[in-house]
């Protein structure tokens, strides 16, 4: 019996590199664009937040960036397939709030907030 999905319960998924089937490394409950005054450029800051992630280099990625990695949002509908595809392209993580599991016996971590800037955010053909 294949191991239970943690991420299957999240609204919203990422993908690490700009495979669409590259391996899911967070989910989460909230995700949003933050809003930049008119005309000050791109509206490029992700934010996610209520999530969980069972990839430690995903986390250290998150603690340690300034190295630039390419991430495939996926967007969720009610019935846990993906509505939509987005590229976020060149990101390095901003502001990470993870806490540890409290549960000895997995490796996961609860994230309560995740920024993100991008590059440049694109819509993923299907």
């Amino acid at each position: 019996m294949p191991p239970a999905d943690p991420y299957r319960t999240y609204q919203f998924r990422l993908r690490l590199g700009r495979d669409p089937a590259g391996r899911v490394v967070a989910g989460f409950s909230r995700a949003s664009v933050l809003a930049l005054p008119s005309g000050v450029g791109p509206a490029n800051d992700l934010a996610f937040e209520r999530g969980l992630t069972c990839d430690a280099e995903f986390e250290r990625w998150c603690i340690a960036a300034p190295v630039q990695r390419d991430l495939v949002i996926e967007v969720l509908d009610l019935t846990g397939h993906v509505a939509r595809a987005f590229l976020a392209a060149d990101c390095v993580a901003i502001r990470y709030l993870g806490l540890p599991a409290l549960d000895r016996d997995t490796d996961a971590t609860a994230i309560e907030a995740l920024v993100l800037q991008a590059t440049s955010v694109t819509p993923v053909p299907q």
